[in-house]
């Protein structure tokens, strides 16, 4: 109910508090909450024209940023500039308390679209220069990227900058981990995905050292944290290449599942075959109740196999109950692949003593096989 309310309010406001927006301006509605030292604003802009809608953004301001700031005076309406290089806010409205809402008209400086013509920029929309604003791109910071390497940027790329809060210090955390040569898209990429200075540092001490950019952020796509690192080196996985800590992480390979097939005794599992049980299903317990029943050809394929054809331990018990002799492993799975079960053991092995034939797992095969 408040957040239908705070959104009628706005369509109120813009259609009574806003002076007629040009067509080089932008304008919208905003809410504000009231913080000691700041202020917070999302702001609303309803777009016109073939493609209508509407977009929200969320800024915070230094109470200092703000000119012509009163909040000692009750539900006075207020005036409001916020002056920065690519051009200003100006804020319409009311305020009360800890909270303010009203309309807002947002022009774009003359003198940075001129600065910005002669980078070689085409006449950025209101909507591009308010993105430029909203970050505080200014022309220290074009120039500051021309410095580091980055001429000629495209708008798209600029605008992607100040939508995505990609500042020169960032830029140059990245670059001192070694990636100077880092595309523009690849920059972008790392901020959308959260790649910090202090992300990268970290994975490098845990095996990252040599990763391209494409690779850290598959490895950050993935879940593969320097935490997540550590625990499965601690779980016996400490030679394992960094790639194949995002096999395991692509596949649920947890630290305790880790550990777990340590603690059964599985001291050198490859990272492959880890892989290959959490692919196939065998968990921990399967791992131990099928260890645990003491076949002489318990091994780490047959665990596969087992789970791969369906020959779980309550199958295999069933079929143990029948007295067969010469059960192994192998034969059980072969016996789940022909489709034989208990049943059918039982059936197969009083046919063939009536036949005055030794039941065996290969003859009770081979009469399923023909259909006997």
């Amino acid at each position: 109910m408040r957040k239908k309310t705070m959104g009628l309010i706005i369509c109120l406001i813009l259609g009574t508090t806003l002076r007629a927006a040009g067509s080089n301006e932008m304008e919208g509605g905003w809410i504000a909450r009231i913080k000691p030292d700041a202020i917070r604003l999302m702001l609303v802009v309803f777009e016109e024209g073939e493609s209508e809608g509407q977009w929200t953004t969320t800024m915070s301001f230094k109470k200092k940023e703000l000119a012509g700031l009163q909040t000692d005076q009750g539900n006075d309406f207020k005036k409001i500039q916020i002056a920065r290089e690519a051009g200003t806010l100006y804020l319409n409205g009311k305020l009360s308390g800890k909270q303010g809402f009203g309309g807002f008209v947002f022009k774009p400086s003359e003198k940075f679209t001129a600065f910005l013509t002669k980078k070689g920029y085409v006449k950025l929309s209101p909507q591009k220069m308010f993105h430029l604003f909203r970050s505080n791109i200014n022309s220290k910071y074009i120039d500051e990227l021309n410095k580091l390497g980055y001429v000629d940027v495209p708008t798209d790329k600029l605008i992607a900058f100040a939508v995505h809060g990609i500042t020169i210090e960032y830029i140059k955390d990245i670059h001192a981990l070694g990636y100077q040569d880092i595309s523009l898209s690849k920059l972008v990429s790392f901020r959308i995905h959260g790649i910090t200075k202090q992300y990268a540092e970290k994975m490098k001490e845990y095996g990252a050292q040599d990763v391209s950019p494409n690779e850290l952020v598959s490895l950050k796509i993935h879940g593969v944290t320097p935490e997540y690192v550590q625990r499965m080196h601690a779980a016996g996985y400490e030679d394992a290449p960094i790639s194949k800590m995002r096999e395991f992480k692509i596949h649920g390979v947890s630290p305790e599942f880790a550990q777990g097939m340590h603690d059964l005794g599985f001291t050198n599992l490859s990272a492959s075959r880890l892989i290959d049980f959490k692919i196939h299903g065998v968990s921990v317990d399967f791992a131990k109740r099928v260890s645990e029943m003491g076949f002489s050809d318990f091994s780490e394929s047959k665990l596969v196999e087992l789970r791969i054809h369906g020959a779980t331990p309550k199958y295999v018990e069933e079929i143990r109950t029948t007295n067969l002799e010469g059960l192994s492993l192998r034969k059980l799975i072969n016996f789940r692949i022909h489709g034989v079960n208990k049943n059918y053991v039982e059936y197969a092995m009083k046919r063939l003593n009536a036949e005055g034939k030794d039941p065996t797992p290969e003859r009770i095969v081979n009469m399923k096989i023909h259909g006997r």
